[in-house]
């Protein structure tokens, strides 16, 4: 953010970005003080941001007194007059599809309703791949995954956990063909009566694989204890624990979103199985939403019980789309 200078103009970049309390007691208090002019370059998010929200009062405003005070150019007409660009513009639409929101927030200003739908109704069936599950392909390598979605605290009895057992985890096994796709071969959803158990049944089917990389994530937040028992029961097999940080959750869930549109990602047959079915629901249930920082959010209504998580881990990583600062939307702030 640059502060007013000897023309009386305040300029804020990223200005979806900006919380709103940082508009009240600076940008709003220096623009008072000053007399200055505030001028608000970004991209819509989800619709609620003080950017977004400066938007629709300058719109209201131009209706009364028909002085324009916001300025839209989006990818479409930046593409029309600089040839370089248009073929940024049609490599980031091959590489995240037209539907992935960031595509729409940062070349097409289209902002990302809370709660939108994880993919289309009619995109499930696109997804669905025509090997069957538990069969080995020919792939260049063999990826999983482990989600860990409960373990029972040490207090419970042993006898309640008989009846129900207090211990699950996801495992996904997937495949990496030369281009860089994915293709998930296997889903085991596995259960146990305590932590030992369930990290020899994961090691187990782990075992039967051999991934070259394995990825797991601790949703259960049992924290470096199970870390322990889980890399014992698989021995020198190499295991990489994800941060539970909101900032590489965001990046994750971008890249799977990417992989689905484009067709990177693919399941295995319909099966009927128990794990196939949990699947299909998490998928067609699955919520995203931007927060007010700018980082996707992932929701599962119908619960969560770490299939698409699984998958999450596993896609490829997909790099950013960067936008110029020069082709975002523009709003007189005052």
């Amino acid at each position: 953010m640059a502060s007013a200078d000897d023309l009386g103009l305040i300029e804020v970049a990223d200005a979806q970005l900006v919380e709103d309390g940082t508009y009240g007691r600076w940008i709003d208090s220096l623009a008072k003080g000053s007399g200055a002019t505030t001028v608000l370059y970004g991209q819509p998010l989800n619709g609620e941001t003080r950017f977004e929200l400066t938007k629709l009062r300058n719109r209201e405003a131009e209706l009364r007194d028909g002085v324009r005070r916001h300025f839209r150019v989006c990818a479409d007409e930046v593409s029309a007059v600089l040839p370089g660009f248009k073929a940024e513009f049609a490599e980031a639409r091959a590489r995240l599809g037209e539907a992935h929101p960031e595509f729409q927030s940062a070349y097409l200003l289209r902002p990302t309703m809370a709660s939108t739908l994880l993919l289309a109704p009619g995109a499930l069936a696109g997804i669905e791949g025509g090997q069957r599950a538990h069969q080995r392909g020919d792939a260049a390598s063999v990826l999983a995954s482990v989600v860990v979605t409960r373990l029972p605290d040490a207090s419970v009895s042993p006898v309640r956990l008989q009846r129900d057992p207090g211990a699950s985890a996801v495992v996904t096994i997937a495949e990496r063909d030369g281009a860089g796709g994915l293709r998930v071969v296997d889903h085991r959803w596995i259960q146990g009566i305590d932590a030992g158990s369930l990290a020899r049944r994961v090691a187990k089917v782990l075992g039967e694989w051999c991934p070259e990389r394995t990825m797991a994530e601790d949703r259960a937040g049992k924290g470096e204890g199970f870390r322990a028992v889980l890399q014992q029961a698989l021995g020198l097999r190499p295991l990489a624990w994800v941060r539970g940080d909101d900032a590489g959750a965001s990046r994750r869930l971008s890249d799977l979103l990417a992989a689905l549109h484009v067709g990177q990602m693919a399941t295995y047959r319909f099966d009927g199985s128990v794990e196939y079915r949990a699947l299909r629901r998490e998928l067609a249930d699955a919520t995203i939403d931007y927060t007010a920082d700018g980082l996707l959010r992932l929701a599962i209504t119908s619960g969560d019980e770490g299939f698409l998580r699984g998958m999450v881990l596993l896609v490829r990583t997909i790099p950013p789309a960067q936008l110029p600062a020069e082709f975002l939307e523009t709003a007189l702030a005052s």
